[in-house]
């Protein structure tokens, strides 16, 4: 049985977006920038059948730390069966 753990810092992510609008008269921008930083923090195990067969988990969370955007978050999971042809 292996077991993992995984914490991420300061995850920046960017994001903008723009629209213009315009008639014969002239245009507009309308420019809407966004981005936050986030902290990660998961953990998770995996269980060997055979060699060439293994079952895994993850739980894991993200908090927001900053930025344009507010980043929500409940508690993540994730299980699955690794299968080597």
């Amino acid at each position: 049985m292996g077991a993992q753990a995984l914490r991420q810092w300061l995850l920046p992510h960017a994001a903008s977006s723009k629209a213009l609008f315009g008639k014969e008269g002239g245009t507009t921008d309308i420019q809407a920038k966004g981005g936050y930083t986030a902290t990660e923090m998961a953990a998770g195990a995996s269980l060997r059948i055979n060699p060439r067969t293994s079952f895994y988990a993850e739980l894991g969370k993200l908090w927001a730390n900053g930025g344009d955007n507010r980043v929500k978050s409940g508690v993540q999971a994730s299980i699955g069966v690794k299968a080597q042809w």
